[in-house]
């Protein structure tokens, strides 16, 4: 048997076959790309959502130790209004990680985030800074404030979720 005639078969029957798995390779690593990107875009939709979520329960904190300053037991003692302070230090050091976080979320799908979201958190933590300085805070704005936070972090839930959907069926 000829050396060279076996040559050309095995050519002729394994070229196809590299090529076949050249791009069988190619088809697996562009999949895996692009789950690795998707993972990462769901990431940031959760950091966005967590952050927007800490803003909250810094906001009800503050809240509360705003309102321990009613307490006649709690008034004149000094820790009370130190963890005022603290509170709402908290609440803004959370909306920088929210800002930030809601920055890179939103570049996913800008159409869906609104970006008057965080002014409005804004707004909402001066408003609770306003009711600190006050001699008598009013516990209905408070109140107001906290359940406007709340639409807030309903709209960011509804803005991740929609993207999600969106981007899952995209492919």
């Amino acid at each position: 048997m000829d050396c060279s005639a076996t040559a050309g078969w095995v050519t002729v029957i394994f070229t196809p076959l590299t090529g076949a798995a050249a791009v069988a390779t190619a088809v697996i690593a562009y999949l895996a790309s692009n789950s690795w990107r998707k993972g990462l875009e769901y990431q940031r939709y959760d950091e966005c959502l967590a952050a927007v979520l800490y803003v909250q329960g810094a906001a009800y904190a503050c809240a509360a130790a705003i309102e321990n300053r009613k307490r006649p037991e709690l008034d004149k003692q000094p820790w009370v209004e130190k963890n005022i302070w603290d509170t709402y230090a908290a609440a803004w050091k959370r909306q920088s990680r929210f800002r930030a976080a809601f920055s890179i979320a939103s570049g996913y799908e800008p159409t869906k985030f609104s970006t008057d979201l965080l002014g409005k958190v804004d707004t909402i933590l001066h408003g609770l800074r306003d009711q600190a300085n006050s001699p008598a805070p009013d516990e209905r704005i408070i109140k107001i404030l906290l359940t406007n936070l709340d639409d807030i972090v309903e709209k960011v839930k509804e803005a991740i979720g929609g993207a999600r959907r969106r981007r899952l069926f995209q492919g």
